[in-house]
């Protein structure tokens, strides 16, 4: 299952609709996720004079709203959709839950981007959530416009390749995508790069710009691969970890100008 935390703006329509288009080539079904409360509540347009908790009324704009979507993105047929409204505070948290009782494969999440908006449900929930490293992410940038994804760039040190392979290609295969290994080097040792490029020629090595970080680094290689999403693995790290130092994909999320999938993995 594909769930998709759902807040009626136009963010979670674009978040929706890429969704729609993975379902259709994996087969996974789709769950819109509402998380209600006060401050919710306030974001409804006034036109619903919505005063207190209806789930049904909730659920019923949700399906109406993607019925459409599947409609507009000609899927009438091969995709299958809930919706699931709750009440909770803390957003995140509620998204999780839902998340781990249904077993979903993945949650698909519009992201604000390092901008400064402020945070309804998407954002700041996207990378948090992704920080955790509990459920496997699809954060979705702002402007991205959905489409079937054709390539899977994966981005990866070469000692990690043959940890990773067998779930790069599993997800590769469940969403009909070809795959690109990358890595970035900074320092070049031509002879280093020999060995990696004979043990491993599925990878492709690539020159970083020193004056930039790797986030950076990935973010601008990647931002006009149009009918691409990055693969990037996220290792689950200690509370002081997660409270002082942000992840390299947790900061590509807020830069990247194309889909991230970000994948929890042990290390």
């Amino acid at each position: 299952m594909i769930i998709v935390p759902f807040d009626f703006s136009k963010k979670a329509i674009t978040s929706l609709d890429q969704a729609l288009y993975l379902s259709s080539s994996s087969g996974l079904a789709v769950e819109l996720v509402h998380i209600t409360n006060r401050a919710a509540v306030r974001e409804y347009p006034r036109t619903w004079n919505y005063s207190s908790f209806d789930d049904r009324y909730l659920e019923n704009k949700m399906n109406h709203i993607v019925e459409a979507r599947i409609k507009k993105l000609n899927l009438n047929h091969s995709v299958t959709h809930t919706c699931y409204v709750t009440e909770s505070v803390m957003i995140s948290g509620a998204i999780i839950k839902r998340a781990i009782n249904r077993k979903a494969r993945l949650l698909v999440m519009g992201t604000h981007g390092f901008s400064g908006a402020a945070d309804v449900l998407l954002g700041s929930n996207t990378s948090s959530i992704i920080n955790q490293a509990l459920i496997p992410v699809l954060a979705i940038p702002m402007n991205w416009k959905p489409k079937p994804l054709v390539h899977v760039i994966i981005a990866a040190e070469s000692n990690q390749i043959s940890k990773y392979r067998k779930i790069a290609s599993d997800w590769s295969g469940l969403f009909q995508c070809d795959q690109e290994w990358i890595e970035f080097y900074y320092l070049p040792d031509k002879d280093q790069l020999k060995k990696i490029k004979e043990k491993y020629p599925e990878l492709k090595l690539v020159k970083a710009d020193i004056l930039n970080s790797l986030a950076e680094n990935l973010v601008k290689y990647t931002s006009k691969r149009k009918d691409s999403a990055l693969m990037m693995f996220v290792h689950q790290r200690n509370l002081l970890q997660k409270i002082f130092n942000s992840s390299i994909t947790e900061n590509v999320s807020g830069l990247i100008k194309i889909p991230l999938l970000a994948l929890p993995v042990k290390k």
